[in-house]
């Protein structure tokens, strides 16, 4: 049974060894044919391929060197254009700058000009201020009328003459840089006088006086902004007037007489309007022009008369009613007021 089994394996071994065997040789008679159809293959190429001749040699050199050539051409082109493109790059970029710079100039000069227009402007307008009243600020001033008409009063006769025109003063204060309320307050004397001791008959002495006060207080608006401004506005008018006169006479028959005059005090009271002129010549300083126009209502009065004799002893008084009336008053006025 043993041998039975021995000789099992002894052939199946002796089967796969010789199976082993013959696949072996089987590849390699196939590597070498493979081998061998490549080796001929060579051969028969390099055998249909004949060696260039010096002349397709030389052709081929040629072209190879054409070729080179192309190339380097191709390089150097390439090469100019990418310099050309960089040199147009850095104009541009040169350019730009430039440009830039300009602008940042004009800029700049724009800038100044307008830092020293506005600085012109701060100046101006500080020196406008410093000239111009403003807000809170006060005023004082004259009616210079009667002081131009006592120096005119020199170049003619004045000698029987001897009234004076009322003074007047004005006041303001401002609530607004070109609003005011203003006060304006005229007062004064007139008097006249006349004095002959040697004549016989007729009038031989007067006196005569009348005091008078007039006050207003208004509302004024401004316009203009340099030295010369303009104004106008409206304002309530009061007044108180009085008077009165002496007379002596002397008559025919040598009886000398008296007359006392007093006046009746009248008192009024109206509206009225008002505009002007004022240029300033020296900061807060300024001359003036003003006309005004109102009505009056006014109320006067009784005038009593007193005419004496002293050598008869006699006395005789008369007395004139006194009544009411709405009368107009224009005016007009060289003014010189000072701000502070």
């Amino acid at each position: 049974m043993k041998r039975k089994i021995l000789l099992s394996v002894s052939l199946y071994l002796c089967f796969f060894l010789g199976t082993s065997i013959m696949l072996s040789t089987a590849v390699a008679q196939k590597q070498v044919q493979k081998t061998v159809s490549k080796t001929a293959q060579k051969t028969a190429q390099k055998t249909a391929k004949p060696s260039p001749t010096p002349a397709q040699k030389a052709a081929q050199d040629a072209a190879r060197k054409a070729a080179q050539e192309r190339e380097e051409q191709e390089r150097a082109e390439q090469a100019a254009a990418a310099q050309a493109a960089a040199q147009a790059a850095r104009e541009a970029a040169e350019k730009a700058e430039q440009a830039a710079a300009a602008q940042a100039a004009r800029e700049a000069a724009e800038r100044a000009e307008r830092e020293a227009a506005e600085k012109a402007a701060l100046e101006e307008q500080a020196r406008k201020n410093s000239i111009l009243p403003k807000a809170g600020d006060f005023a004082i001033g004259v009616d210079a009328t009667p002081f131009l008409k006592y120096a005119g009063s020199f170049f003619y006769d004045n000698s029987t003459n001897t009234d004076v025109d009322a003074l007047g003063i004005h006041g303001k204060y401002f609530v607004k840089d070109n609003q005011a309320i203003r006060a304006n307050l005229k007062f004064g004397v007139a008097t006249y006088q006349f004095n002959d001791d040697d004549v016989t008959m007729g009038l031989k002495k007067e006196t005569s006086s009348v005091n008078d006060f007039n006050l207003s207080l208004g509302y004024e608006w401004r316009r203009g902004s340099n030295n010369l401004q303009a104004f106008y506005g409206i304002e309530l008018l009061g007044g108180y007037n009085s008077g009165k006169s002496t007379k002596d006479y002397a008559d025919t028959i040598n009886v000398d007489s008296q007359e006392l005059t007093t006046l009746g005090a009248t008192i009024s009271a109206g509206l009225g309007v008002f505009a002007g002129i004022e240029y300033f010549v020296a900061p807060k300083i300024s001359v003036g022009g003003e006309v005004g126009f109102g009505a009056k209502y006014s109320m006067k009065g009784n005038n009593e008369t007193t005419t004496e004799y002293p050598d008869l002893d006699i006395s005789i008084k008369e007395t004139i009613k006194g009544n009411t009336r709405i009368f107009t008053t224009p005016r007009a006025a060289i003014t010189v007021t000072v701000y502070f």
